[in-house]
């Protein structure tokens, strides 16, 4: 399987952090703005001679707190699913069905999949309690609740609790799991595979991957608060500045508002997604491959058909799917 490696990990690390030193530096380094001067409204009088301490406070705390959830997130296990995990699932069940047959043979295995409730089902049960060595079979039932027709309906049009055969994993995925290409490994409650961390996004690490987003998003606006609160970008009096010092202060705010601008709305457009996600219990995979997805087909535009509401969907979200917790 192609896990990311450990030097993968290094390099995405070293180029986020070198993303964010860049960011931070050219924020600080921004003449006249609300970080110098204690804040000061002056047009002609602000420099770099006193420093506003609250807002390099709140600077260093937002961007600390980033750091600390990029570390939490990449190279995280987003739930991946390999022989072991199933085959370990499916030898627990079937000692639970020798030691009460009247049990349901359910279990919430959290330390290996995630936040789900698994079956074995009956047809695959031998009397040795060891599956059948079938890998067309689909070895366990994962209790993901499978889609309605609409969030109020309990009408279920996707009966199976498995999705096709995954002919590079050599066993059925559970519904929502999904083959991630980067990785080679199938991912529970898959959400997308994120370059910029280089870590697949799925069920165990997805809501440290939003606490992540969300710092990154506030970071970006504390930023832009910064760089705009600058009163005069090309004004300049002769008795003020040299030429040299005017040009290069204002190609600092240029080429720092170049560099942010577009960062703050892509953290803000991924930072809005990822929280209605989270709400409604979707997937970013889900939400582009819509209907063709064999266990969609048939929902309409606007319905959310593994939602529970938003209040248990966030109980969900942060409290039982993630592995952190």
């Amino acid at each position: 399987m192609a896990r990311p490696s450990k030097k993968s990990n290094v390099l995405v690390t070293l180029r986020y952090m070198s993303a964010a030193a860049v960011a931070l530096l050219l924020t600080i380094a921004s003449p006249r703005t609300k970080l110098w001067d204690n804040g000061l409204d002056s047009e002609v009088d602000q420099n770099y001679t006193t420093l506003n301490v609250g807002v390099l406070m709140d600077l260093v705390i937002v961007s600390v707190l980033t750091i600390i959830s990029f570390f939490a997130v990449q190279g995280s296990d987003p739930g991946y699913l390999d022989d072991g995990i199933m085959v370990k699932a499916c030898e627990q069940f079937s000692l639970m069905s020798q030691n009460n047959p009247q049990n349901r043979s359910q279990l919430n295995l959290l330390g290996d999949v995630g936040a789900m409730e698994l079956e074995l089902s009956p047809a695959l049960s031998s009397n040795d309690g060891r599956c059948e060595e079938d890998e067309e079979k689909q070895l366990i039932l994962m209790r993901h609740s499978p889609p309605r027709q609409n969030s109020g309906s309990s009408n279920l049009f996707y009966k199976k609790r498995l999705r096709s055969y995954c002919a590079k994993c050599k066993f059925a995925p559970p519904l929502r799991a999904h083959h991630c290409k980067e990785c080679d490994i199938c991912v529970a409650t898959f959400d997308h595979h994120c370059h910029f961390i280089g870590t697949c996004i799925g069920e165990r690490n997805h809501c440290r991957f939003w606490w992540f987003v969300t710092f990154q998003f506030i970071a970006f606006s504390v930023m832009i608060s910064i760089i705009t609160s600058r009163k005069q970008v090309f004004i300049r009096k002769e008795d003020e500045d040299t030429k040299f010092d005017w040009i290069l202060d204002n190609l600092i705010i240029v080429f720092t508002t170049i560099y942010l601008w577009p960062l703050f709305f892509s953290a803000m457009i991924v930072w809005g997604s990822q929280t209605w996600f989270a709400l409604s219990n979707t997937t970013t995979f889900e939400f582009i491959k819509g209907r063709n997805l064999e266990y969609l087909q048939g929902i309409h535009d606007c319905d959310l058909p593994f939602s529970n509401g938003f209040d248990q969907n966030i109980r969900d979200f942060c409290c039982l799917r993630d592995k952190a917790w």
